[in-house]
This record gives structure tokens, sequence and C-alpha cells, in this order.
């Protein structure tokens, strides 16, 4: 494979990379149990399947809260990391090889980087949202003699 092929080949896994994540549901678990809590509190106490409804939202209630207290990795982090290193990369030697390339070496001081940054992020185990961001604990800070 040559290097144009494989540049054509980058660029287009990139883009369709890019496009995957822009029609990718936004909101998640959480969005949705809050809608049906808005649906739940406009029926009418009449209906006959509402408590049926009350359940479900309960149940995914609860698998939301043990999916975030399951520690786990991102994978779409991990991909998109490994994927603007490599890219960032080649970009890199593809600067270096001279022409007009040499401005892909913007791109590729960027893309290294970024990549990194990325994968030292998602790879970790650690409880997580629907997203993939890192849930956040509630510290609360103590002064050097154990008073609060």
């Amino acid at each position: 494979m040559t290097w144009d092929i494989a540049g054509k080949f980058l660029l287009a896994l990139v883009t369709i990379i890019v496009g995957a994540i822009q029609f990718w549901p936004r909101g998640g678990r959480r969005a949705r149990i809050k809608s049906d809590v808005e649906l739940y509190s406009l029926l009418p106490e009449e209906i006959e399947n509402r408590e049926e409804f009350r359940q479900h939202i309960s149940a995914q209630l609860a698998q939301l809260i043990k999916r975030e207290t399951v520690k786990r990795r991102d994978p779409i982090g991990i991909v998109l990391g490994i994927v603007f290193t490599g890219g960032g990369a080649y970009l890199g030697v593809l600067a270096f090889k001279g022409g007009w390339w040499w401005f892909f070496l913007v791109l590729a001081i960027v893309g290294v980087p970024l990549g990194m940054v990325m994968i030292a992020d998602a790879l970790p185990k650690a409880e997580r949202d629907d997203s993939g961001r890192r849930l956040k604990k509630n510290r609360t800070l103590k002064s050097p003699d154990g008073r609060d």
C-alpha cells in the first residue's frame, strides 16, 4: 500500500468516525428516564397500565444505578485516542517527507498528544456515565487535625 492510498484511507476512516459520533444518540439512559418520569406525571390516574409504567421506570433506574457503580472503560474514547495518535503520527511522517506536506505537522502536533490524553483518560477502569465520562466523587475537605 502506498502512502497516498494509506492517507486517503485514513482520511475516510476519520470522516466516518466523526460522522458516526454526530449521529450517536445523546442523553442516554438519564434522558430516557427523565422523559418517562415526565410522561408518567402527565398520565391520568385512571389509566390501567400506569402502575406497570411506574415499575418500568423503577427498573430502569435500578439498572442505571447498578451500571454506574460498576467500574468500566470507555471504548469509544480508546478507539478515538488510537485514531488520533495513529493519524497524528502518520501525518507527522508525511510532514517530514517534504513538499507541501509540512502543513500536516501542525495537525500531527495536535493529534498525537490529544490522542494520548484520550487514551490515558479512557483506559483506566472507573465509574462512568452513559457517555463514558468519569463520575466525580463528592469529597469533603477535612482540616489537618481531623476536625471538620
